[in-house]
């Protein structure tokens, strides 16, 4: 029999709430499994980047009692998992976990379980606007073919933390030679912009660049490119950083 108890809030202020991302096709609702607990096994499947929403103190599974607090985009080509978390603004990320496997769930002292304790990845302590799992090598976890994940949060309200960039748009993301990006900022700031094969080496980067508070336009030539994905990372001088994918022909 699987059951678990729902984890307490993990702050009673309301302040924080335990989130979990749901995917856009195909998703089950822990509850309907056996467990208590709210919250969505997902299965993955090789192909392009999906973007999963994550749900804020959906009780039930039911989005409409909570709120989205956050995005993953999840690239899966069918060796490497890349999991990229980014917050909406106002919210960041107080802990993430991740589940991969074969199996349903991950497997505790007393089973079948959803605690995310006993997930793949644990990360705890964080403050982070976004957050990156991967690029991860799904062979070293017995995985061949579709199989499940499971992505939990804690996201946490915190107007003081809003987005030094809002917005971070590379077209085309199928590209030849070259990439235009359109970032959109609250503040003058100064960021790099780095560009990483799956396998996580750093193939190209362009530093110290000058955004200006609204949208800014910037050409980067990327022409020395093997055909592949890449991640576009963008980082700024605070350490806020937001990932895109992007695909030379």
């Amino acid at each position: 029999c699987m059951v678990t108890l729902e984890d307490p809030d993990p702050d009673p202020t309301g302040r924080c709430e335990t989130a979990f991302a749901k995917s856009p096709n195909s998703s089950v609702c822990f509850r309907n499994e056996g467990f208590n607990r709210w919250g969505w096994r997902n299965t993955v499947s090789s192909g392009p980047t999906v973007e999963y929403p994550i749900y804020a103190g959906a009780a039930q599974c039911d989005t409409s009692k909570g709120e989205q607090s956050a995005v993953a985009d999840i690239t899966y080509d069918g060796t490497n998992l890349t999991v990229v978390v980014n917050t909406l603004s106002g919210f960041v990320i107080q802990e993430a976990h991740l589940y991969i496997g074969e199996d349903n769930y991950p497997v505790g002292p007393r089973g079948p379980t959803v605690a995310p304790g006993q997930y793949t990845f644990v990360e705890e302590g964080l403050n982070n606007v976004s957050y990156t799992f991967g690029p991860i090598l799904v062979d070293d976890y017995d995985i061949e073919g579709d199989f499940n994940l499971i992505l939990h949060l804690v996201t946490c309200k915190d107007e003081s933390t809003s987005k030094q960039i809002t917005t971070a748009i590379p077209y085309p993301t199928i590209f030849e030679n070259e990439v235009m990006v359109k970032v959109e900022t609250n503040e003058n700031t100064k960021a790099d912009i780095s560009i990483y094969t799956l396998g996580g080496n750093l193939v190209k980067e362009f530093k110290n660049l000058d955004f200006e508070r609204g949208t800014n336009t910037m050409r980067m030539e990327l022409e020395s490119l093997e055909s592949s994905m890449y991640l576009m990372v963008i980082t700024t001088a605070s350490g806020e950083k937001i990932t895109k994918k992007i695909i030379s022909k």
